[in-house]
């Protein structure tokens, strides 16, 4: 049986939710699957949890703040004592010690998966994409408008290892709670607390519906850099008594947090291709969300979500005030969402593509 070492952040964010939804998506125990967390960020408890459950051994690498030299020769470290026959690097900037891994052990492919917005990356995160290209065996990108993009930056040979595949969930896990949204009371949205993630826009759009819809509530899943100042927008809106932050949950409470949503909201400045909303889609919520790359290409517009152009809290706030007034539309577009998340964003079709490259 082949041992597939994933390494991965060990903190808030995609990487956990792809990874464990593609290891429950092996039903069949096809493949031993190890973890290695890494980051700066303590290791989330319920990471541990789900491993433990899933009978998937792990570890964590600490990384210091700011250069750690010491952090790349601890993950080499923790890779060999992992004997992997699969290397699958969900993180551009822990290559180095992949990489050396597999110079010294050429039997082992090295797949590398590209999860960021392209137009969000620093270039730090450009550097390592090259090193990839140049020294994995695949890359692996959510969606065919990331391909071209990288196919056209890039050209030449290295862009044969571009493979796309989708990320995916558990949407037996999430699935909708009830039947039907007769009435909307809160809206939500579920992410890491970062400048790339729109919030001060949902705010003040929030902050607008409200003055029409004094009965709403937001809540906002997740922490982050930012949480400090969005706490204090919220206090100069005067939100403070109907907008809750819940921090960082868990899976389970997580899973509990989109069902006690009428209405879900991913507000951003773009995504490589969004859990959060995924999860919310299986969840059969109504879905408004930045019309954005890495966004738009999850929602078809006015088919099984709304889409609204980005930093423009107006027009957020037309969208949010749309389907409150039209019944109809919100059931019919939390219908589509479930039938798309269940089609295209499943755990079984994540784990079906990732078999055909374990197997090369």
């Amino acid at each position: 049986m082949k041992t597939i070492v994933h390494i991965l952040y060990s903190g808030l964010g995609g990487h956990g939710s792809d990874f464990f939804s593609l290891v429950s998506g092996d039903t069949a125990g096809e493949y031993h699957h190890t973890a290695i967390f890494c980051g700066v960020e303590p290791m989330r408890q319920g990471y541990g949890e789900e491993c433990n459950r899933l009978g998937v051994p792990f570890t964590y690498v600490k990384k210091k703040q700011g250069a750690d030299l010491g952090f790349y020769v601890r993950l080499g470290k923790e890779i060999k004592r992992a004997s992997p026959d699969v290397l699958l690097v969900y993180g551009l900037s822990f290559l180095p010690s992949a990489v050396l891994y597999k110079k010294l052990r050429r039997r082992v492919p090295l797949l590398v998966r590209d999860t960021q917005a392209h137009h969000l990356k620093a270039k730090a995160d450009w550097y390592w994409l090259k090193m990839a290209f140049r020294f994995a065996d695949r890359i692996v990108v959510l969606s065919g408008e990331s391909a071209n993009y990288l196919t056209e930056k890039f050209k030449g040979r290295a862009v044969a290892k571009i493979i796309v595949i989708p990320n995916g969930i558990d949407t037996d896990k999430y699935k909708p709670l009830t039947t039907g949204h007769a009435q909307v009371r809160t809206l939500g949205m579920q992410s890491r607390l970062q400048v790339i993630k729109d919030h001060p826009v949902l705010l003040q759009a929030f902050a607008e519906v409200h003055r029409q819809h004094s009965g709403l509530k937001l809540e906002i899943a997740g922490d982050g850099p930012t949480m400090q100042n969005l706490q204090s927008i919220t206090s100069g809106l005067s939100l403070s008594n109907v907008v809750r932050f819940h921090g960082m949950l868990p899976e389970n409470e997580l899973i509990g947090f989109m069902h006690s949503l009428d209405l879900y909201i991913h507000a951003t400045f773009g995504e490589m291709m969004s859990t959060s909303i995924m999860q919310a889609m299986a969840c059969g919520l109504p879905v408004i969300a930045s019309d954005v790359w890495g966004v738009n290409n999850m929602i078809t517009d006015g088919q099984d979500g709304l889409l609204y152009q980005s930093g423009n809290a107006a027009d957020l706030a037309g969208r949010i005030n749309l389907l409150l007034s039209d019944d109809a539309l919100r059931v019919r577009l939390a219908n589509a969402a479930r039938e798309t998340a269940v089609n295209r964003f499943s755990k079984q079709v994540l784990f079906n593509r990732y078999k055909e490259l374990f197997g090369q």
